[in-house]
């Protein structure tokens, strides 16, 4: 982009000059004060929206983050450790487990209905050391069709009043965590994919998704649906102050 430094020549007339005409120059440009032919205070780099950054953080804790698994195997082998293929096959093996995937020969056709997905690992670093990979499904590139991905989470006032009542009647407060969340709720959608270089010797297999994976736009509607049921089977019951708001939202609608 080019500087534009035309001119433009304005007269007025000054009423406190006896009426004289003054010529005054407007200059116009393209640019900003801050800005030149560089861009931002006289730099290459382009502005940005606040917050973003072009590439994901390469160093943490003072390790190395890969971006794909053969990168992840390459810093094993320049530090002489498996720390990394480790973290792999646990989150593998943890899925295989808890029966995620129905893998199929690389020759099989996709059932019919079924869309395709891409799957891939993504890897940190805990504060201990600890190294962490995690396979998500690219859900962006899967349209929903008829499949609603609304879901619902509690505010942290309805927890807070919660504790009130509990104080007040000398309730017990238990609390826990789920582990692999999603993984324990049905897939909502029919997707597929192909096996990467993360599967070791299924590599390549056609694989079909049988549980909400992370990244799927339906997985955290579809463990909100399944832990809902699994409470009510314990004799929970929505309170019918949600009731009432969910008649007044259809109300509006």
């Amino acid at each position: 982009m080019e500087r534009d430094n035309s001119t433009a020549e304005i007269n007025i007339t000054n009423p406190s000059n006896n009426g004289q005409t003054i010529p005054i120059v407007n200059q116009r440009t393209k640019y900003g004060p801050k800005h030149n032919d560089k861009g931002i205070h006289g730099t290459d780099k382009k502005k940005t929206k606040p917050g973003r950054t072009r590439r994901p953080v390469d160093v943490k804790y003072g390790v190395h983050i890969p971006r794909t698994v053969q990168e992840a195997l390459a810093f094993d082998k320049e530090n002489g450790n498996n720390l990394w293929a480790e973290a792999v096959k646990a989150e593998i093996d943890s899925l295989k487990k808890m029966q995620c995937f129905s893998f199929f020969h690389p020759g099989t056709q996709p059932p019919d209905g079924y869309k395709f997905t891409t799957l891939h690992i993504n890897f940190e670093v805990k504060p201990c050391g600890r190294r962490k990979a995690r396979l998500v499904a690219g859900g962006h590139l899967v349209p929903l069709d008829g499949i609603h991905s609304r879901s619902t989470v509690v505010r942290g006032v309805s927890v807070r009043i919660l504790d009130l009542i509990a104080h007040a009647h000398n309730y017990s407060i238990l609390c826990g965590d789920i582990g692999n969340a999603f993984i324990t709720a049905p897939c909502l959608e029919k997707v597929y994919s192909r096996c990467g270089p993360e599967f070791g010797e299924l590599e390549d297999y056609l694989v079909v998704i049988e549980k909400a994976l992370y990244g799927l736009k339906s997985s955290a509607r579809a463990f909100r649906l399944f832990l809902a049921d699994y409470l009510c089977s314990l004799g929970f019951f929505s309170s019918s102050m949600r009731q009432r708001r969910m008649d007044a939202v259809k109300r509006r609608k």
